[in-house]
């Protein structure tokens, strides 16, 4: 995910300094788009990792009662 997402930064990057390149932007708006998608996949990524970390550490707040 991320030598994806940085391949897409460098490939924005480049298009926005080269201006005769520009044109109407939909290649501009496609990569964004792109790098949009990756950094939200890698946010649940992130968040479900940590939930399952949490519950395999500590378990939930009604393990005892059903464990007793």
């Amino acid at each position: 995910m991320q030598k994806k997402l940085k391949k897409l930064k460098e490939k924005l990057k480049e298009i926005r300094q080269n201006y005769s390149h520009y044109g109407s932007g939909v290649e501009v708006q496609n990569i964004e788009r792109q790098i949009d998608n990756i950094l939200v996949d890698e946010e649940i990524f992130w968040k479900q990792r940590s939930r399952g970390d949490w519950l395999r550490e500590e378990g939930d707040r009604n393990t005892k009662f059903f464990a007793d």
